[in-house]
C-alpha cells in the first residue's frame, strides 16, 4: 500500500492519502472546520491506522511512536493521544 502523508501543524490536520483508503475528508482541513461527524471519521482512522503501523513495526522489530501525524495541540490533542494509544496497541498485541 502506497501512503502519502505530511505532518500536521496545532490548527491543521495531517494530509493522506493511500492507495487503499484514498484521501479521507478530513485532511488537511483547518481545525475550525471540524464538525462531529468529522472528528467520528478521524477517530476512526487513527483506530485503524495507527494500529495498523505498529503492528507493521512489531513485525519489523522496530518501535516508532514518534512517527504520529498529530500535533499535540491539534484539536485540544485528543488526536494525537489517540494515536499514541492506537500506535502502542496494535504493537504490543
Amino acid at each position: 500500500m502506497g501512503t502519502i502523508s505530511t505532518n500536521g501543524t496545532a490548527d491543521t490536520a495531517p494530509e493522506y492519502h493511500c492507495n487503499s483508503l484514498g484521501t479521507p475528508c478530513w485532511s488537511g482541513l483547518p481545525a475550525k472546520d471540524f464538525t462531529l461527524e468529522l472528528e467520528l471519521e478521524l477517530r476512526l482512522f487513527i483506530n485503524i491506522e495507527a494500529k495498523r503501523r505498529g503492528h507493521n513495526d512489531k513485525v519489523a522489530n522496530k518501535y516508532d511512536p514518534e512517527q504520529r501525524l498529530f500535533d499535540p495541540h491539534f484539536l485540544n490533542g485528543w488526536p494525537a493521544k489517540a494515536w499514541a494509544l492506537a500506535y502502542d496497541e496494535g504493537y504490543n498485541h
